[in-house]
């Protein structure tokens, strides 16, 4: 695209070593402007790129040029000292308690192992789907397996603990698909075949079965962004994941790569957390001043009846208390 560009707006200019930094000045601010020169010339319609893409030929650009420097006797990369755009990537949302129990509820045979495994490993799309059985090992409690995304790039396997809800299901069906070599046999053909085809068929059912919103407009751009798919699970488990108080470097070894999102989706339930959990120690500094007591966290308006059963358990033994619980669970509990 920039040869093409150069063709166009420097002919003069056959050799690396001769452009400029106004010519990469120029070429970006046109890619910015119109979009790819290619296909602008083709047209004549001027496409609106995100700030990811655009980085993206930014980047590609700036690589070649500097891998060149030596071989071209340049003495800087044009493309150098051009800012990189700040990102502009709506990333994906968690899933809530509610959307999780309504994708559960209506998923079939065919996806409901997807979102299962995927729920409780961080693991990608593709990774589900290609999920070998010999990286199972229950004797160690634990999924060992070179992601999709880095496996080209890095020898680092993945440790991924299971909890035993999630042995008991992977035995049941590794159990149930014969001697295929994969976790889950028709997913991991359909992947295998055409990458889009899995994604496509969780699209139209997070959209059509649950009637989530799955997309969002961004400002200047044509085209939507997901904000729900499949990689909302990642999003979902390090949600989880703070909620209960795993540590963040315990998280980050098992999904990998934590993007801002998910990060703040982790601090921002290990913050909650912290501040329940010292707004509760106050409260039992609260309760132990004899003139507060209880009373402090009660409505102002309290009925008598409410505020006599309240003090009477403040007087009864543990094991009574204990024996009151049972029985008022009982009463509220719904009748089959």
């Amino acid at each position: 695209d920039f040869i093409a560009w150069m063709k166009k707006n420097a002919p003069l200019v056959n050799y690396m070593q001769n452009v400029t930094p106004v010519h990469a000045e120029n070429y970006i601010a046109s890619l910015r402007k119109h979009g790819s020169f290619i296909g602008f010339q083709e047209t004549g319609n001027a496409v609106k790129l995100s700030n990811d893409t655009l980085n993206c030929y930014h980047k590609a650009i700036q690589q070649v040029f500097e891998l060149m420097k030596n071989e071209t006797g340049m003495t800087e990369n044009p493309f150098a000292g051009i800012r990189q755009l700040p990102s502009d990537h709506a990333e994906r949302n968690a899933y809530t308690g509610e959307q999780l129990r309504m994708i559960f509820d209506k998923a079939d045979e065919y996806l409901y192992p997807l979102f299962f495994i995927g729920l409780l490993t961080g693991l990608s799309e593709g990774d589900v789907c290609t999920l070998r059985k010999d990286e199972i090992h229950f004797d160690r409690h634990h999924i060992y397996r070179k992601r999709n995304k880095t496996r080209n790039r890095t020898k680092k396997i993945s440790s991924i603990p299971m909890l035993p809800v999630l042995e008991d299901f992977l035995r049941k069906q590794m159990a149930n698909d014969g001697s295929s070599e994969f976790v889950l046999p028709e997913q991991a053909a359909d992947y295998l075949r055409d990458r889009s085809f899995v994604s496509k068929k969780i699209k139209r059912f997070l959209e059509f079965d649950c009637e989530f919103d799955t997309t969002v407009s961004l400002d200047g751009r044509s085209r939507k962004h997901s904000v729900y798919d499949f990689h909302s699970l990642r999003h979902t488990f390090c949600s989880m994941a703070g909620v209960v108080g795993i540590p963040e470097p315990v998280v980050r070894d098992i999904v990998g790569h934590m993007t801002p999102r998910m990060t703040e989706l982790y601090n921002r339930h290990i913050e909650e957390q912290e501040r329940l959990r010292w707004i509760g120690l106050l409260g039992e500094r609260i309760s132990e001043i004899p003139s507060i007591g209880f009373a402090a966290a009660l409505p102002y308006e309290t009925e008598p009846e409410r505020q006599r059963l309240i003090d009477r358990i403040r007087e009864l033994p543990i094991e009574d208390v204990r024996r009151i619980l049972s029985g008022i669970d009982l009463l509220l509990s719904p009748v089959p």
